[in-house]
């Protein structure tokens, strides 16, 4: 009689710990899809991975693949534009949401938009211990030089032209 209340008792407990808890899935073979080039493969995995993980612990990082998968897969500018803001919404504390910014800051400079560059660039730049900040400071004192006197690429530094 003791044993089954014991037995009883483990199985509730099991049962109460289980509550509330999900299956790690890893979405580490759609990201080898991206690292790989495989682009469309990898769009189109990531996609069906946050649809199915919404609120995965890697939702986050899926989405940022799923970002450089537009980039690389030659996509429009405004696509993976979309998808780092949406991480920016969604995931606004994540490491994630920092290299999107940076990301966004890449993507108005290839646009032209120095402007918007700088913009995105600025705020990392300002976090001294930030995971991009050393790089944004840098993008933020060329665009800055870059405004004032622009580098062409037939002259030196001391602006003399190359023969």
């Amino acid at each position: 009689m003791k044993t089954g209340f014991w037995l009883r008792g483990v199985g509730l407990f099991c049962l109460f710990a289980m509550v509330g808890c999900e299956p790690h899935v890893s979405m580490e073979a759609e990201r080898q899809l991206v690292v790989e080039g495989q682009y469309e493969k990898g769009i189109e995995a990531l996609e069906t991975y946050l649809r199915n993980n919404p609120e995965s612990a890697e939702a986050s990082r899926a989405a940022f693949f799923l970002g450089k998968a537009h980039l690389g897969a030659d996509k429009s500018l405004d696509g993976a534009t979309i998808i780092f803001e949406k991480i920016l919404r969604d995931f606004p504390d994540s490491l994630e949401a920092h290299k999107s910014k940076y990301k966004l800051g890449m993507i108005a400079l290839w646009m032209g938009d120095i402007d918007m560059a700088l913009a995105r660039f600025r705020p990392l730049a300002e976090v001294p211990d930030g995971p991009l900040a050393p790089e944004a400071r840098q993008m933020v004192l060329f665009l800055e030089r870059f405004r004032t006197e622009p580098v062409h690429a037939n002259q030196h530094e001391e602006g003399e032209a190359r023969p």
